[in-house]
């Protein structure tokens, strides 16, 4: 596999999916491969992927990856998208990537987002792929990929359509400028909206199927334009101007989901 892989520089190495299996063994074939690599000279990108991720502090495996970054030079926190939904998998979502970041900091990647097929281990719907998907992104994931069908989306209309909309984001704001905010949003609904933010410059909001929140701007000032993309359709949307000084009402234009850049 390495005669394959060494010459190229874009491959990353897991050792494992979604493992049970004692650290050692993963840890074995790491210290392996980087040494096959350094002796053509190379820096080679290595971690395992642990099953019990989705338990969060509970999990018992997973905290091996937290303060080794010898071994695990990027985290692949894929399990936390199944059995996982809304806020909760918001929440365990931001604690995993401070765990992996409270040493040395290193991306957290997703190979896979369950979402599709309603299986018995928790997959959830195709919403369910597409709400984990920009949860992951706004969260400071490095990297987001629907997992296939039948467990996840895969390339589907709707992952189109959502990677489509990520990209028209991105072409306005930049992910690795922001970082959560919560805390500005008011009157907020359960799993209703998702913040990221670079206060008083930046903004991006996110509805999982319409609604209506507050957003704080009340340390800064000046005008904002809102831009509304459309996640159903990955196209952009309908154009507003917000007044920075106060707490200005956000409402997305119509159901289905929706991501709105706020920029001075």
């Amino acid at each position: 596999m390495l005669s394959y892989s060494l010459p190229y520089g874009h491959v990353l190495y897991c050792m494992d999916n979604e493992t049970s299996t004692p650290a050692p063994w993963g840890q074995y074939w790491i210290e392996f491969i980087k040494t096959e690599a350094a002796e053509k000279g190379l820096i080679v990108y290595t971690t395992d992927m642990f099953d019990d991720t989705f338990r969060g502090e509970k999990a018992t495996h997973t905290p091996v990856i937290f303060k080794d970054s010898e071994h695990y030079m990027f985290a692949d926190i894929s399990q936390v998208n199944s059995r996982v939904f809304g806020d909760d998998h918001w929440n365990m979502l931001l604690w995993l990537i401070r765990q992996v970041n409270g040493g040395k900091p290193r991306p957290c990647n997703h190979t896979k987002i369950y979402g599709g097929g309603y299986t018995t281990f928790g997959s959830g719907g195709l919403e369910d792929g597409v709400e984990r998907f920009w949860r992951n992104i706004l969260g400071g994931s490095a990297s987001s990929r629907f997992h296939r069908p039948t467990s996840g989306n895969g390339l589907n209309d709707r992952a189109k359509a959502t990677i489509k909309a990520a990209r028209l984001l991105e072409s306005v704001i930049k992910l690795w400028d922001i970082e959560p905010h919560m805390e500005l949003l008011r009157d907020r609904q359960p799993n209703e909206a998702y913040l990221a933010a670079k206060p008083g410059q930046q903004y991006a909001l996110y509805f999982t199927f319409g609604g209506s929140v507050g957003l704080d701007l009340s340390n800064t000032s000046g005008t904002f334009t809102v831009r509304w993309i459309s996640d159903t359709e990955g196209i952009w949307g309908k154009e507003d101007k917000v007044e920075g000084g106060g707490i200005v009402t956000l409402t997305a234009p119509y159901k289905g989901g929706w991501i709105a850049t706020i920029t001075k």
